[in-house]
């Protein structure tokens, strides 16, 4: 069952796809850091490079799971930075209403 998309008009469900896709990502970072035995993130790719250049290595598809959970987490990530944009114009544009309705008050 395909899951539905977060929309980059609803903040709360684009955070949580971000949320919930980073989780993946370090989920999978954490499994390769852990067969390759890297101590860091640069030593994790530096062997990930060896390991493409490799045919048929044992963690290909481990590598290609954590490439396309890569660019999942890229896209889920845009919509939420466009989601907290819109969130933030939204909020500006209401303390402006209200800032002219308190004026109005005043006067």
């Amino acid at each position: 069952m395909a899951q539905k998309e977060a929309s980059p008009l609803n903040f709360l469900e684009s955070r949580e796809e971000f949320r919930k896709e980073l989780h993946r990502l370090n989920q999978l970072e954490a499994k390769l850091m852990a067969i390759f035995k890297a101590t860091d993130a640069a030593d994790l790719e530096h062997h990930l490079l060896l390991a493409r250049g490799t045919k048929n290595h044992p963690a290909n598809t481990m590598i290609e799971l954590f490439s396309q959970q890569n660019v999942i987490f890229d896209r889920a990530s845009l919509k939420y930075d466009c989601a907290l944009l819109l969130q933030r114009n939204r909020v500006e544009a209401q303390q402006q209403a209200l800032n002219k309705d308190l004026a109005l008050v005043e006067c």
